[in-house]
């Protein structure tokens, strides 16, 4: 009996423990969260909703492992069980109604769900934010020109930017632009183009930036142009961006500090930037924004080989029906927080 007794105090304890872990954890969140979206970094501010929404999970578990016939305050009775379970939350913070609410995030189904939408309204955040910041009338900033000479090495020349106006054209100096008034989304492009889109929502309500990207991806795959670069801001939790890792990809090891119409550069730059690469020369490619960053590519495995991608959370479902499975083991490596890491055996050669 002593010993059972003793088991259960050394249960209780480790309970305990980690849910002071959580709750410190859920404290500190909401402090990085406020902070990132004081100075608009929606990437800092994702890792803290998201990190704060597994500790509240986590939080959840010990409390229900502590209480496990409680938690559902469907009948307002007051006992002194009720009363344990309320100063229990109150001694780390929080108020038993909203531990209560916590206890869904238990299901896998429901926390899916939540994260879900945490990840969607940081997504919008970050396009209004970015908007607000690079793409307003009377605000607007530029690519610096370290940035398009390198552009130039890979390409030659630019032939077209399908997102520009004149004072940004006196940096890029291609030989043709589309302006907002010329609507280059629904326009042919061509040549060699550089496009950094607009950030912003389209008439439909979606993502412009994601517009662009789509239809710089669709132009190439069509013929229209012969090679491009997009300059794209780094948020790899999109699903949108999925197919630029289909391509050759730099992800500049240093934020870009944007020069604004008077030629003042962004002191403070809140997002990472990525470039990608649609062309037939990828060593090129990799040589020369190599010396600004870290340049991936697609690997095409060998016959009975193995193949990885880091898959949005959104996107599982239509991987696993093309055959790929998530990695066992492996859902925290590298950005695996905010997606999967998935892998697909390819057939051998007959």
């Amino acid at each position: 009996m002593a010993k059972q007794l003793k088991g259960q105090v050394g249960s209780r304890s480790l309970q305990e423990t980690k849910a002071s872990k959580a709750a410190a954890n859920i404290h500190a969140s909401d402090k990085a969260a406020e902070i990132a979206k004081r100075v608009k970094d929606a990437s800092a501010l994702e890792k803290a909703l998201v990190g704060k929404l597994e500790d509240q999970r986590d939080f959840a578990a010990q409390y229900r492992a502590l209480f496990p016939h409680g938690g559902d305050r469907s009948e307002q009775v007051i006992s002194a069980d009720n009363l344990k379970r309320e100063q229990w939350c109150l001694s780390f913070g929080f108020h038993y109604i909203s531990v209560s609410r916590w206890l869904a995030l238990l299901d896998p189904v429901k926390y899916e769900q939540k994260q879900s939408a945490i990840l969607k309204r940081c997504w919008q955040l970050a396009e209004m934010w970015q908007s607000a910041n690079y793409s307003s009338e009377s605000n607007e900033w530029y690519t610096p020109a370290r940035y398009i000479e390198a552009v130039r090495d890979v390409l030659g020349e630019i032939d077209l930017d399908p997102a520009s106006n004149a004072k940004a054209n006196s940096v890029i100096q291609a030989d043709a632009i589309f302006t907002k008034d010329d609507d280059g989304l629904n326009r042919d492009w061509f040549g060699r183009i550089f496009v950094n889109p607009p950030y912003g929502r389209t008439p439909e309500g979606n993502s412009l930036a994601a517009a662009f990207c789509v239809k710089a991806i669709e132009q190439f795959k069509v013929g229209n142009i012969e090679a491009g670069i997009i300059l794209v801001n780094s948020l790899h939790s999109q699903s949108w961006q999925t197919p630029l890792y289909e391509h050759s990809v730099c992800f500049v090891n240093h934020r870009i500090h944007f020069v604004s119409g008077d030629g003042e550069e962004n002191e403070n730059p809140t997002f990472q930037n990525i470039f990608v690469y649609l062309g037939h020369e990828p060593n090129k490619f990799a040589e020369v924004f190599g010396r600004i960053g870290y340049v991936m590519g697609k690997v095409i495995p060998a016959p009975g080989s193995h193949e990885f991608r880091y898959v949005a959370h959104a996107d599982v479902e239509a991987y696993q029906a093309e055959g790929w499975t998530p990695c066992a083991g492996l859902a925290e490596t590298h950005h695996g927080e905010y997606s999967v890491l998935m892998e697909r055996r390819s057939e051998a050669a007959p």
